[in-house]
């Protein structure tokens, strides 16, 4: 293949696009943290918050977590079956919170759908309504991220200021005695790359996270409640489509939580990614390439530049400036993320994550782009915008996404 100026015009430009979204998104998000700091307001919220925890397995330091209510008043602990691993814990940090004054019940869902944390969800909204729990809040803090009084706090100042609502981005920082590759893998991408949610959030004005997030109550059920979403996976992407839609702003916090799972492979690593990419490739496909472009882009630069390098010197420094040009923002991309997950910074460090985020995120690519097919909690599911359904199980379940 000969190249000549037209390709080299084209990988600098794209070089040069990188250098600048990077530049953008670091500086954006040491605006945006810097607000942390910021007075809430003077008089404390009249919202009354449920905050529900699903849990799925045994992870290091669960019953810890899960004894972080945040001040929320009421907890709901949702726990498939008491076969699962983490129902003992579950258990043990429900009785703790109540001796605490906090009203809290641990709820079997039973749940089976392809979907399990949404159904979990939607049964101990139901669980809580049941009851005659009184809210109009509902906070969700997945069973990996210990939320703090700060996060409620801001999470519910937001829904104060008119959202409906709103999410605190997390990043990854498992602990030291759990770490395995697929650890720091997940690291690489979450807490150290343009992946990293505490940085995107500065940049996709339609990013919704999950992991830990508040939904006014009513507006919740106004676009179908978590009952509306088992069927599917992304469900935080499409619960904030349905938001907008019906004329609802969802916002970030200035604030950033961190998950502290560990014990994962490598091997893990990959798929979970993949499944999300699968999501993306379902919901929002024209996001996809920005993976190949922007988010995993090193490796493919560096690799472009080669060949640029391989007509002579003069092309081989050329390609060289733009290689140490994109490695730089991405250097810098990786401290402020680590930065804000409290992790060790270095450039020994920030390299392997750069290095390292670009390999799982583009094996995870070629997955989702070649086959719809994804692995998630011991289910095989085929995704795809109409909905998802197990391997094996007959057709996908239509109408759940309009």
């Amino acid at each position: 293949m000969t190249l000549g100026s037209p390709f080299e015009a084209l990988v600098g430009l794209w070089a040069t696009s990188q250098v600048g979204f990077l530049s953008v998104m670091v500086a954006r998000s040491r605006s945006r943290h810097e607000e942390k700091g910021t007075p809430g307001p003077s008089e404390p919220s009249r919202r009354r918050v449920l905050l529900v925890r699903p849990v799925a397995g045994l992870e290091s330091d669960l019953e810890a977590r899960l004894e972080r209510s945040a001040g929320a008043p009421a907890v709901m602990l949702a726990v498939r079956d008491e076969s699962d691993p983490g129902f003992e814990s579950a258990t043990r940090a429900s009785l703790r919170l109540c001796e605490g004054g906090t009203r809290s019940k641990v709820v079997l869902t039973y749940a089976d759908g392809p979907n399990r944390k949404a159904e979990q969800i939607a049964r101990a909204l139901s669980r809580a309504a049941r009851d005659g729990l009184s809210f109009d809040t509902v906070v969700v803090a997945d069973s990996d991220v210990a939320p703090s009084p700060a996060d409620l706090d801001a999470l519910v100042g937001a829904l104060d200021g008119g959202a409906k609502a709103a999410y605190v981005p997390v990043s990854e920082a498992p602990p030291p005695a759990d770490t395995k590759l697929g650890d720091r893998a997940n690291v690489a991408v979450l807490s150290a790359s343009p992946h990293a949610f505490p940085l995107l959030a500065g940049m996709d004005g339609e990013l919704f996270v999950g992991k830990l997030c508040a939904i006014d109550r009513a507006a919740l059920e106004g676009a179908g409640g978590f009952e509306g979403l088992t069927h599917l996976l992304g469900e935080d992407v499409e619960l904030e489509r349905r938001l907008r839609a019906n004329g609802h702003d969802v916002v970030p916090v200035p604030r950033a939580a961190v998950a502290t799972r560990g014990g994962r492979e490598l091997s893990d690593a990959v798929a979970r990614f993949a499944r999300w990419l699968g999501v993306v490739r379902a919901q929002r496909p024209h996001l996809l390439p920005t993976y190949l472009f922007v988010f995993a882009s090193f490796l493919p630069t560096l690799s472009a530049c080669l060949l640029i390098g391989s007509r002579g010197a003069d092309a081989a420094a050329y390609g060289a400036l733009l290689v140490g040009a994109v490695l730089f923002a991405r250097l810098a991309v990786a401290f402020e993320g680590r930065r804000i997950a409290g992790l060790r910074r270095g450039l020994g460090v920030a390299f392997v994550d750069v290095v390292l985020a670009d390999a799982v995120l583009l094996s995870a690519l070629f997955r989702a782009a070649t086959s719809r097919e994804v692995a998630w909690r011991g289910q095989v599911l085929r995704v795809t915008k109409g909905g998802v359904a197990r391997v094996g199980e007959g057709a996908i379940r239509r109408g759940v996404v309009p």
